[in-house]
């Protein structure tokens, strides 16, 4: 009863029962330690007693001590903390309390004047309702972590009070502050954090508030420290238009934006300018990604960007038309475009020379993904990205009838590539794309070739198109559903690719009266899987030759690897 630290006292009593008692710390005077209190003891049940910490004035920390306890209900006391005037942190107080109900008291925090973080405060309690209240924080003063504050708090309604935080004046972090709060709605305050000007991230903090609407203010004028912006406004898909400065006065300070504007829908255009001032910003991931209001990209939009590395998914699943000629120009030191354009459905062309600065860029993976308008792709479109070792999916998907070939040489220079998996796959069998024999001549380092072609309709597979690649180990699926109606399968097809382990659904659903070469397979002898290799390929007319597999006795499985073929063998 004199101790000083009752932390996780009662925590994870997974099976304790009834209510909290009203004294229950009443000869507990010098504790200055209570996290932890009741975490987990979910089966408790009742309100929190008012007076549980009145006699504890000593305490300094109260994290977690209701986290988890989903059996507790009612409205929170506004005198919980009222004689705990030394608390500094209150963390995860009532996190994932579902079953509290009723409306924040703004008396909750009134008298804990010395508090300096408050994190996670309500995370997760979705029975809370009515309004924020606009003196929740008047009192403290002190405070410097505002995190997670209404996180998942989602039948909060209302507006967000303009003058919420304007006593907070050295609070740093406003992260996760309203992510989830899907119900609260109007404009966002252009004044909310124009007294904190020590703000360095805001990260998630507007996540998934699908009630606010209009127009983004010039949020952050005064808050020149912020160095992240990172899911800031996160499927915030009533949010109608960007300021140009929105992050001009961070400056030099800002080096993400990953995420940012992630699904924000009703957004129609992105300004001109609006990165020019954060030089320093390294990661464009999936900044603009799903915003399927946004038709075009400003012209230099990234050009002020030049030690940003990474454009991951960027503009991802957006409706731009077109590319402006040097987008990435001054972008010297990206590595990764994985994603850039993918799911771009209206993109119509694709500049040439667009990515001959980046000499650096060792990722291509799905950058032109599912991009169904694309006619044709420049002959030298990859000819300074020597570093690049996948590609992976990168055309996938590109399914425009038009789309019916690529250069010999597109891949030529891109000799440190080993992954191609799918890289053609998935443009679709009302066509027929033919292949250059030479197109994978340079890509010597190539290890992994599954699904390249898959449900794709080749015109022919000539001979010798792999015999360069001497360091494949996989073409599963690499014909799946590919070939259609004469196409033969060259008896040295695979000759040079002695390392190959998996050949599994190699012809899987051939649709054609191709002849099965008894050599096929000769040269592959460390084969371990031949699964489904001509599985359902039911117009194969020719018979399977009786000594096809003589060779591969490394092989551990044969699993359906002739089911429903339709041959003699």
């Amino acid at each position: 009863s004199t101790g000083y630290n009752i932390s996780a006292l009662f925590g994870n009593c997974s099976k304790l029962t009834g209510l909290i008692p009203d004294n229950l710390l009443i000869y507990a005077p010098l504790t200055i330690g209570a996290d932890s209190l009741f975490t987990s003891c979910s089966l408790i049940t009742g309100q929190i007693p008012e007076n549980l910490f009145r006699y504890c004035p000593n305490l300094t920390t109260v994290a977690s001590a209701f986290q988890g306890c989903t059996g507790l209900t009612g409205q929170i006391p506004e005198d919980l903390l009222k004689y705990n005037t030394k608390l500094t942190t209150v963390v995860n107080l009532f996190y994932g309390c579902t079953g509290l109900s009723g409306s924040i008291t703004e008396k909750l925090l009134k008298y804990n004047v010395l508090l300096i973080t408050v994190e996670a405060l309500f995370y997760g309690c979705s029975g809370l309702t009515g309004g924020i209240p606009t003196n929740l924080l008047t009192h403290n003063t002190e405070l410097t972590t505002c995190y997670n504050l209404f996180r998942s708090c989602s039948n909060l309604v209302g507006p967000i009070p303009p003058t919420l935080f304007t006593t907070n004046t050295k609070c740093t972090v406003f992260a996760g502050t309203f992510n989830g709060c899907s119900k609260l709605t109007g404009l966002i305050p252009g004044e909310l954090f124009t007294y904190n000007p020590l703000i360095t991230t805001v990260a998630g903090l507007f996540q998934g508030c699908t009630g606010l609407t209009g127009a983004i203010p010039n949020l952050f004028t005064t808050n020149t420290l912020v160095q992240t912006y990172a899911i800031c406004f996160q499927g915030c898909t009533g949010l109608t238009s960007i300021p140009t400065d929105l992050f001009r006065y961070s400056g030099t300070n800002t080096t993400t934006f990953n995420s940012t504007f992630y699904g924000c829908s009703g957004i129609t255009s992105i300004p001109a300018g609006i990165f020019d001032y954060n030089t320093n910003v390294t990661d464009f991931g999936n900044t603009f990604i799903n915003c399927t209001g946004i038709t075009s990209i400003p012209t230099d939009i990234f050009r002020y960007n030049v030690n940003t590395t990474s454009f991951t998914a960027t503009l991802a699943g957006t409706r731009i038309t077109t590319i402006p000629t040097g987008l990435f120009q001054y972008n010297t030191k990206v590595t990764t475009f994985a994603s850039t354009f993918q799911n771009c459905t209206a993109l119509t062309a694709i500049p040439a020379n667009m990515f001959d600065t980046n000499t650096l860029v060792t990722s291509f993976a799905n950058t032109f993904q599912g991009c169904t308008s694309i006619p044709s792709v420049p002959v030298d479109l990859f000819r300074y990205n020597t570093a690049v070792t996948n590609i992976s999916s990168l055309f996938n998907g590109c399914t425009n009838a038009s789309f019916t070939t690529v250069d010999a040489n597109i891949f030529r220079y891109m000799t440190a590539i080993t992954n191609m998996n799918s890289v053609f796959a998935s443009m679709g069998t009302s066509k027929t794309f033919t292949i250059p024999t030479d197109l994978f001549r340079y890509n010597v380092n190539v290890t992994n070739m599954s699904s390249a072609f898959q449900t794709t309709k080749v015109a022919s597979i000539t001979s010798g198109m792999f015999d360069y690649n001497i360091n494949v180990t996989s073409f599963a699926n690499v014909f799946y559903r590919a070939l259609h109606g004469t196409v033969q399968i060259p008896s040295d097809l695979f000759k040079y690719n002695t390392l190959v382990t998996d050949m599994s659904g190699a012809f899987r659903y051939t649709n054609s009266t191709t002849t099965i070469p008894v050599d096929l397979f000769r040269y592959n002898t460390l084969v371990t899987t031949f699964a489904y290799t001509f599985d359902s390929s039911g117009t194969m007319g020719s018979g399977i030759p009786l000594d096809l597999f003589r060779y591969n006795t490394e092989v551990t499985t044969f699993l359906g690897v002739l089911n429903a073929c339709g041959a003699t063998y």
